[in-house]
């Protein structure tokens, strides 16, 4: 990863983007939050460039140009193209951020204790949501319904999917702009 980026602008970024699209989710902003949440968000701008890199993309500072919608669409293209691969390294970044930064693998997620029952590699997934479905029940469906194993899975794996996805709206907003490797 460049080490001229400026991680901790795309952190709040990123924080600012989940906010918004989460309004009455009691996000707070960037600089309430607790040090290990905003050390979350920095983990999760490196996380961007090093994801990319495994499709030949990378950060780089715009320098004041603008980043044009024609060259954002080839970008989503190209991360669309391999979305499932681009989704698993961003869930295994995940993991290694939160095991890094004090989080343990609980029987559900709780933030205050910094416990998660995802903290576990794509292929271990059914087997935490089992656990969690045990001991604090299924999510439910939009029409209330509890979802299976299998269900709760790929709503799970959709999260690392739409988290990839974010990643060229998320950077739009900044000093930077994704491009491909030369």
């Amino acid at each position: 990863m460049p080490a001229h980026l400026d991680y901790g602008q795309i952190a709040v970024w990123i924080h600012r983007y989940y906010k918004a699209a989460n309004p009455g989710a009691g996000y707070v902003d960037f600089d309430q939050l607790p040090e290990f949440l905003k050390a979350d968000n920095r983990d999760a701008a490196m996380r961007i460039g090093s994801v990319l890199t495994m499709v030949g993309l990378r950060l780089e500072h715009r320098n004041g140009e603008a980043w044009g919608e024609t060259e954002q669409g080839v970008i989503r293209q190209t991360i669309e193209d391999s979305i499932n691969l681009l989704a698993e390294a961003e869930h295994e970044g995940w993991v290694e951020s939160r095991v890094r930064n004090g989080w343990q693998t609980g029987d559900r997620k709780d933030t205050d204790k910094r416990e998660h029952h995802l903290l576990a590699s794509y292929s271990r997934l059914a087997d935490r949501i089992k656990r969690k479905q045990v001991a604090a029940g299924a999510e439910k469906k939009k029409d209330g319904t509890p979802m299976s194993v299998d269900e709760e899975v790929d709503f799970e794996k959709d999260k690392d999917r739409d988290s990839v996805r974010n990643y060229v709206d998320i950077i739009a907003r900044t000093d930077y702009r994704i491009v491909r490797e030369v």
